[in-house]
């Protein structure tokens, strides 16, 4: 079977004008096997026609603008559970599955991939390793790197090779199926991937109040950080209007019921929590999340707003206080803050990229950049207008590590066939 045409549209998201510009795909195709996408490659390198793999185009916007226009190779033909072992808590699944089908066949054996990223109903897999998504359980469980134990890629030059395995301990040396996560696909398409899997916890609790000053958010930080706590998140969650914060904190825990009640019960009592105005409420893992987690994830995702811009802050949890008023001083915007981990997502309304009130953004942006630099944090760009994410990088490299990064790209694809410029040159 010959692979199929696809439209551009379907295939990059209804934001992928905005994202890649002039850049964006021309036309694209569908493979329905890996050996139809190595075919495709081939055939890209001989008419020397740049690649653009697509997941659930939920990233399209990330990294720097394509330099060339292209083909956009949809995933969604790879979307098969290779093998899932739940002996032993493994599982091999191909790259265009998407992830809430996997964690639905998953739910059948009381098993899950313990991330939730913002876009879980339309992020494939491959795109969340290539695109390194954010996981609102990071707090107890990892980012999807700590779950990832192996990759299959195809490299631009037509050949697949695998790095990792099934197992947690497999080889020594360098860990090279990780170079891969975050590479946004530049390093090779990933074709498959193996993953460690989490037993179901028996009790999924949720703890919210309304919070709307920057003492009271870094109080909640403070607990959430003491001994004998473990949670599985640790958010504030709100806006930016006029030099105020208004918006609640989200706790979460997983585990042994008697275990997430007690710390939930610990959260609340803590300094400053005692006179909050808590709610409880279950996760369930089938049906609808709570209305805070959907907030959450719509804060983190611009899978379908191609008019705004996303943001991510990179700090260490003692400096939330600074962060937090540099945030205020910024004044605008839907914030979110992992106040674990110290991790941020700031997400903004804009009125495209040659607008008034973009240019604006740019200024305010600029200031806060300078202010979480000398706090010893980071601002990275993820998707919005040229000038916005001209203003910040779009990872948290080092220069060495963006270096490395330059060499790796040089060995395995020096021609740039595959998502020319979105990373590094």
């Amino acid at each position: 079977m010959a692979p199929r045409p696809f439209e551009v549209g379907a295939a990059a998201g209804a934001a992928a004008g905005a994202a890649l510009g002039a850049a964006c795909p021309s036309h694209a195709i569908e493979p329905a096997s890996a050996e139809q996408l190595r075919e495709i490659v081939i055939e890209a390198n001989v008419a020397d026609e740049p690649l653009i793999p697509v997941g659930g185009a939920t990233a399209m916007a990330a990294g720097r603008p394509l330099l060339r226009r292209g083909m956009a190779v949809a995933m969604g033909g790879l979307a098969r559970i290779v093998d899932h072992s739940p002996a032993d808590f493994v599982v091999t699944v191909e790259a265009g599955c998407r992830f809430a089908a996997l964690q639905a066949e998953l739910l059948r054996h009381r098993q899950w991939l313990a991330v939730e990223p913002p876009d879980r109903e339309q992020a494939t897999v491959g795109g969340m390793v290539a695109a390194a998504a954010t996981s609102f359980v990071a707090a107890q469980h990892g980012t999807l790197r700590h779950h990832l134990l192996g990759v299959r890629v195809l490299h631009a030059d037509g050949h697949f090779a695998k790095a990792g395995g099934r197992v947690v301990k497999n080889v020594a040396g360098y860990d090279l199926m990780k170079l891969h996560h975050g590479a946004l696909g530049t390093l090779g398409i990933v074709v498959a991937a193996t993953f460690r899997l989490r037993p179901l916890p028996a009790a999924d609790l949720l703890d919210t109040a309304p919070c709307d000053d920057v003492e009271t958010m870094a109080a909640f930080g403070d607990a959430l950080a003491r001994p004998g706590l473990v949670p599985a998140a640790g958010f504030f969650l709100g806006h930016l209007r006029a030099g105020a914060l208004q918006g609640q904190l989200l706790a979460r825990f997983q585990g042994a019921r008697a275990t997430v009640v007690d710390q939930a019960a610990a959260i609340e009592a803590a300094p400053g929590g005692a006179r909050l105005a808590w709610k409880r409420e279950v996760v369930e893992p089938e049906g609808a999340r709570p209305r805070p987690l959907q907030s959450l994830a719509e804060a983190g995702s611009c899978a379908n707003d191609g008019d705004a811009a996303l943001l991510t802050l990179h700090f260490a949890p003692s400096r939330t206080r600074e962060v937090a008023a540099a945030l205020l001083r910024f004044g605008a915007g839907r914030v979110a803050l992992d106040l674990v981990r110290g991790f941020g997502l700031l997400k903004l309304a804009t009125d495209g990229a040659d607008g008034a009130l973009t240019k604006s953004l740019a200024h305010g942006l600029a200031a806060l950049k300078g202010e979480l630099a000398a706090a010893g944090g980071v601002l990275a760009s993820q998707a919005g207008p040229a000038p916005l994410r001209a203003l910040a990088p779009p990872s948290s490299l080092t220069p060495e590590g963006e270096k490395l990064y330059g060499a790796l790209r040089e060995e395995l694809d020096p021609q740039r066939r595959i998502n020319p410029g979105r990373w590094g040159a």
